[in-house]
């Protein structure tokens, strides 16, 4: 630096180095990413809702008021972190929500909601894992029978009844015709069909047959039994 004094040669060096260290600050504050703002609201507390296995394909949500809230949001999701959403509602102005559409079943779901108000989006309060399951018919749901009844040749014959609205699986008890007859079987049979086959059967022996509905593990009432023999 030729022409120039020493004091000018360190006042140069002194400027250089003020802008190296307002450059460096000043990206630090632009590049640092910006802070998280804390919810302005709390979260709702968890009043009423499915849990467990419910048979209800729309059941109703409800959760205690937010002071400040004036609107709620509402998210029902599969069970997992990353569950997929099931429905999103917004703008929900009380405290309560229906779904207009039967939520899907036999899957696991989970179910949160928050508050939103002037001053922003509340906390989220989580309610409970549930999942829609069969809608069991009544204990009073029996089906008809139709076969086999009477004097029959078929060895092998095919059960078969009238389905029952709800029912997943059916009992069938094939008895000796007496009042106390045990079973033909040795055992009841269950299936999810309303026509089945049990294979050979006694000849010249009297056996009357009748069902019942099966839903998780809840049992309908027996029909009247239905009776008939194999002759050849």
């Amino acid at each position: 630096m030729q022409g120039l004094s020493e004091s000018h040669i360190h006042s140069l060096v002194r400027r250089l180095r003020q802008a190296v260290v307002l450059g460096v600050l000043g990206f630090a504050v632009l590049g640092a990413p910006p802070r998280a703002e804390a919810a302005c609201l709390p979260a709702p507390t968890w009043v009423n809702g499915p849990v467990g296995t419910v048979s209800d394909p729309q059941p109703t949500f409800s959760w205690g008021a937010v002071p400040g809230a004036t609107s709620y949001t509402l998210y029902i999701l599969g069970a997992a972190d990353d569950g997929a959403i099931v429905v999103r509602q917004t703008g929900i102005t009380g405290t309560t929500f229906h779904p207009p559409s039967p939520l899907p079943g036999n899957q696991d779901l989970r179910w949160k909601v928050k508050g939103e108000g002037p001053c922003g989006a509340g906390l989220y309060a989580s309610g409970q894992v549930f999942r829609i399951g069969a809608s069991c018919p009544p204990n009073s749901a029996v089906a008809t029978l139709y076969f086999p009844e009477g004097t029959i040749h078929d060895p092998a014959p095919t059960f078969c009844w009238s389905p029952v609205p709800g029912a997943p699986e059916y009992v069938i008890a094939l008895l000796y015709a007496a009042d106390d007859g045990g079973y033909v079987l040795g055992h009841a049979v269950t299936t999810s069909e309303t026509c089945i086959n049990l294979g050979p059967l006694p000849i010249n022996t009297p056996m009357r047959w009748k069902i019942k509905t099966e839903c998780n593990e809840q049992y309908g009432d027996f029909t009247n039994s239905m009776y008939f023999t194999i002759v050849k």
